[in-house]
């Protein structure tokens, strides 16, 4: 599991990806099996194309074959098979993007600019973190990211690095849920008790459009290592802002009270008052 505010590098928190994106863990088959259920019961909620052309959900797809551990899948002229799941696609019945997703257990949107802005052309999200796809597709950076409070200090710097990006990036974003459901576009009452993880990678396409992929984790917070409990405190008392949480002062009190918990229980002189 990751943790991303124990190495905390910013905001935007923009890391060279130096090894393979794709991983393949224990919840594979059943994240697939998720994806392909909701692209089947209710596609609209899940998936969006508004591109004219199908080049850059092709590329993608390529992408997507070419970067997969020896054995996972394979193409053979239009048809794609997943060797795991043991489904097959043809290329030429279903859209490349829908298929690429099916393949790994990343989200995939495709960025395209227009108009000096990055907009969100296509995508088949069935893994979002409290928030629709029918909401943001056909934005820009700034109506995608509305609603997100501190977007609007590094919406500059966002643009400037879309557009000058070459190389493979990723980063980390973090949120805290009531639930470990992978599908989450609306917001849920209750008391957060997980930890929500996204991986986020950035590509230039050749045709000149970013690939966007949000590989999602989740865990416990009962479940994350002691040592992590500290920093995450500090991240929620507003004294670490480096983080893509920002200034998370008062944002999460009920994971604040989690932390000093289990802080008081390694350690039973360390100061801390729970609100």
């Amino acid at each position: 599991m990751f943790y991303p505010w124990t190495e905390p590098k910013g905001i935007m928190n923009i890391q060279h990806i130096s090894t393979g994106w794709i991983d393949i863990d224990q919840n594979y088959l059943s994240s697939c099996q998720l994806k392909y259920s909701l692209l089947e019961s209710n596609e609209s909620t899940v998936f969006k194309s508004t591109s004219q052309s199908l080049d850059a959900s092709k590329e993608v797809l390529q992408h997507v074959l070419d970067s997969l551990p020896s054995g996972v899948a394979s193409c053979n002229e239009n048809i794609v098979r997943n060797h795991l799941t043991e489904q097959s696609f043809d290329t030429n019945q279903t859209h490349p993007l829908k298929i690429a997703s099916l393949l790994i257990q990343s989200d995939l949107c495709i960025m395209t600019e227009m108009n000096g802005d990055f907009i969100l052309t296509d995508a088949c999200v069935c893994f979002p973190d409290r928030w629709r796809i029918q909401d943001k597709i056909g934005k820009g950076l700034g109506g995608i990211h509305q609603p997100v409070k501190h977007f609007e200090k590094i919406r500059t710097a966002t643009n400037a690095f879309m557009k000058g990006m070459t190389e493979p990036k990723y980063r980390f974003n973090y949120t805290f849920s009531p639930t470990d459901k992978l599908h989450l576009p609306h917001e849920m009452e209750g008391e957060n008790t997980f930890l929500r993880v996204e991986r986020q990678c950035f590509f230039r396409l050749n045709c000149g459009a970013i690939l966007f992929t949000i590989r999602t984790y989740i865990q416990a917070i009962s479940a994350m290592k002691d040592d992590v409990f500290p920093s995450l405190l500090d991240v929620l008392d507003g004294k670490e802002t480096r983080t893509s949480l920002g200034n998370a002062k008062g944002k999460y009190e009920d994971v604040r009270a989690i932390c000093c918990q289990r802080i008081q229980m390694e350690k039973h002189d360390w100061g801390c008052n729970v609100l």
